[in-house]
């Protein structure tokens, strides 16, 4: 049976910990964007939306890694 060596698991951890840092600053982005002044009610309302998506994403991924 072939062994991945030590730095494998720490590399794809990594890798998994960079995406969901890079999930939760496009929620930052997008939430702050919302108070944007020239946007509209439904405007600022879609970029929330996307925000929590683009939070649930990194739950999501860190839960994942948590279970593993």
């Amino acid at each position: 049976m072939f062994h991945h060596p030590p730095t494998v698991p720490r590399t794809a951890e990594a890798g998994c910990l960079a995406e969901i840092r890079r999930w939760q600053h496009e929620a930052e982005r997008l939430r702050e964007g919302a108070g944007a002044e020239p946007l509209n009610a439904a405007q600022s309302a879609r970029l929330l939306r996307e925000a929590h998506a683009a939070d649930r994403r990194a739950s999501a991924r860190l839960e994942a890694i948590q279970e593993h």
